[in-house]
């Protein structure tokens, strides 16, 4: 029997308008035993009044998300603690749905580190993506799964990409994007879930298409 692709519905919503990223001050390993490199803050793309997407700071100068967040934009605005800046789009790997970004005056204090070591099936994961909510700073949100695998994933706009798959079922709208690591570092970015026909699953870009990237940027 033939075995098709399951088919994978981003989390975030795609405007071709200029975005807006902010910055919050949710962290999402800040405790005393971590090291600095994993005291990253979370990230989150917002436009006027919806909810694009989060991501991932990953230097002082840049922020990763997916490309289908920022979709049709060439800027953003962000604002980190409060102050706003101009960022800029300035990669994209839409094989693998990933975007750069890179934001002006380099403001960001703490970022996460690309991981020396891929996850290994049966790794707890954490991952960290912003939350709808009514009081949009109070609503990052840590939440941890279970590495079971990958798996060929059909998106939604039917390219077929290779994706870890994650026991965690709590990332929904507006995580796309947001970081996933290990004690190690950071391992993948949330990019989309199951149908609703499927059981509740994140999928995420697979560490290796994340290694090339960071690594053609010189991240």
């Amino acid at each position: 029997m033939t075995s098709f692709p399951k088919k994978v519905l981003p989390f975030g919503v795609s405007l071709p308008l200029l975005s807006t990223l902010f910055l919050t001050s949710a962290s999402f390993a800040g405790v005393a035993n971590y090291p600095a490199q994993q005291q990253w803050q979370g990230a989150a793309v917002y436009s006027m009044f919806d909810t694009m997407g989060s991501g991932v700071p990953v230097s002082q100068c840049h922020v990763l998300t997916n490309e289908h967040v920022v979709r049709g934009s060439k800027r953003a605005n962000v604002d980190i603690a409060g102050e706003r800046y101009t960022a800029t789009v300035i990669s994209i790997d839409s094989d693998n749905d990933m975007a750069l970004l890179r934001v002006s005056d380099c403001p960001i204090e703490y970022f996460a580190k690309l991981s020396k070591v891929a996850p290994k099936k049966g790794d707890m994961l954490t991952s960290v993506y912003y939350k709808p909510g009514f009081n949009f700073f109070r609503r990052m949100t840590k939440t941890k799964g279970k590495f079971v695998g990958f798996g060929q994933m059909l998106t939604e706009e039917d390219k077929t990409m290779t994706s870890m798959i994650i026991d965690d079922k709590r990332p929904r709208i507006g995580s796309s994007g947001g970081g996933i690591s290990t004690k190690n570092g950071l391992v993948s970015i949330i990019y989309g879930v199951a149908s609703k026909y499927a059981k509740p699953t994140t999928y995420a870009i697979s560490y290796d298409a994340l290694k090339a990237f960071m690594l053609k940027n010189h991240i």
